[in-house]
């Protein structure tokens, strides 16, 4: 289907995607957060969603453990063992110095976990706690275990929040980086119109952002019309094959900033994308074997940085 720029850009002015998420009033508990940790120490934006990542990432994953420990009776929980002291739920109750070293030991080791994904073991890879301020930690800990995190009229509101977060990098910019802005990122998608069974790359993702509305791109195209109407963006037209290969095999993203490269792994993580190929890599000067670029992709969305240099060797 082709679209125009005029008629893009109207659809995605008529859209309310965050609707929920604003009248949740997590926005406000997000921008607490933020403040908190930036009157705490934490003073870099980029390092504030960083640790905000690690204790969402920790909570989640500690959650969907106890989800499994009881609707499958073979499940094997992650947090067991000398493991089951970093589960979420022990932290709630700690403070001061013992809440600060457990933590800390928890988000250091956690890319050893056994049975931990791929995902998390980049997202944890050389990890380490920087809200060093006792009550800050606290306070952050407190207040993330409060939310609900469960979706409303089917908006994902995990999604959600991280994009409002991912949103504070825009605004700041951030050693000089700034994010693709969002309605382009949507008019450009909209005008590619990524298919299900196409491999879709964004050699320089950043945060992710081009994939992640390649993929509700691709959900809402196979969405009955009476569920988008209702909000519920659940791609119920997809095949069972065409989700396996959405989830597990269409999307890849490169960034040579590894702080980006964690951004990107925790907002598809809460975009239901927590099998997508996302790593440390400069296609430019650098090569991946059998993976990159001997791997032939169908889509590629990117809006790579047009300032830099490269040495030569």
């Amino acid at each position: 289907m082709a679209v125009t720029e005029n008629t893009a850009q109207a659809t995605i002015l008529t859209e309310t995607p965050n609707e929920n998420f604003f009248s949740s009033g997590m926005r406000s508990r997000v921008d607490r957060w933020m403040d908190t940790l930036w009157a705490g120490g934490v003073n870099n934006p980029m390092d504030s969603i960083e640790q905000l990542s690690y204790l969402l990432f920790l909570r989640l994953l500690s959650e969907r453990d106890e989800q499994y420990s009881v609707i499958q009776r073979d499940y094997k929980p992650i947090f067991r063992d000398e493991w089951a002291r970093y589960a979420w739920g022990n932290f709630v109750t700690l403070t001061s110095d013992e809440l600060f070293d457990s933590l800390r030991g928890a988000i250091e080791k956690l890319h050893e976990l056994p049975g931990l994904s791929q995902t998390g073991r980049e997202l944890f890879r050389n990890a380490n706690l920087k809200i060093y301020d006792r009550p800050t930690l606290k306070s952050v800990i407190t207040g993330i275990h409060s939310i609900d995190l469960s979706g409303r009229d089917g908006r994902d509101l995990k999604g959600d929040m991280y994009e409002y977060l991912l949103s504070k990098l825009s605004q700041s910019g951030t050693n000089g980086q700034f994010r693709t802005p969002r309605h382009i990122v949507d008019l450009i998608v909209r005008m590619v119109d990524p298919r299900p069974n196409q491999r879709v790359i964004d050699p320089a993702c950043g945060t992710g952002g081009f994939l992640v509305k390649a993929y509700n791109h691709i959900l809402r195209e196979h969405t009955r019309p009476a569920d988008l109407e209702r909000g519920d963006l659940d791609g119920g037209l997809l095949s069972a094959s065409q989700w396996t290969f959405l989830e597990e095999h269409a999307f890849t993203g490169y960034d040579n900033d590894a702080n980006m490269v964690k951004l990107a792994i925790m907002n598809l993580y809460l975009h239901q994308l927590e099998k997508a190929r996302i790593g440390y890599f400069n296609p430019l000067t650098m090569t991946k074997g059998s993976q990159y670029p001997g791997q032939r992709y169908d889509v590629i969305l990117a809006n790579p940085p047009f300032a830099g240099k490269i040495e030569s060797e």
